[in-house]
């Protein structure tokens, strides 16, 4: 589920950051059997992903990695009639969604970014090459 509510966002950025950053999206993701929060973030250095686990017994949150964007301002991509900044999709054919984001260059050119997690080493990969 991808959250676009402003509110939401805001409880959001509250609960888990205290440091100014935006959250601009969420989503919860399961790999392995295992429960993800993925946000889609903005600070000064630009746009970022983050991945944090889920502890299933008691919902404690956990940081597990972050890659930034090449680019640094926000896009949405039309999908099934919704307007989404963050969502998961197997792209590969390999039963394991893949994330992706939109994001614009510096020259309004827009881009997919598209990133695997490797489960085993805790890591965002970026598969996306701009």
């Amino acid at each position: 589920i991808v959250l676009f509510s402003p509110s939401i966002r805001k409880i959001n950025q509250g609960l888990l950051f205290q440091d100014g950053r935006e959250v601009l999206s969420s989503l919860d993701a399961r790999f392995d059997g295992k429960n993800y929060k993925i946000l889609k973030l903005r600070d000064i250095e630009g746009i970022l992903i983050e991945i944090y686990a889920i502890n299933a017994n008691s919902g404690a949150v956990e940081f597990v990695d972050r890659s930034y964007l090449s680019d640094n301002k926000d896009a949405f991509y039309d999908m099934n009639d919704k307007k989404m900044n963050l969502f998961l999709k197997d792209i590969n054919d390999d039963s394991i969604p893949e994330i992706i984001t939109p994001s614009y260059d510096k020259n309004l050119i827009a881009h997919l970014n598209i990133f695997s997690f490797d489960t085993m080493r805790g890591k965002l990969v970026k598969l996306s090459d701009h």
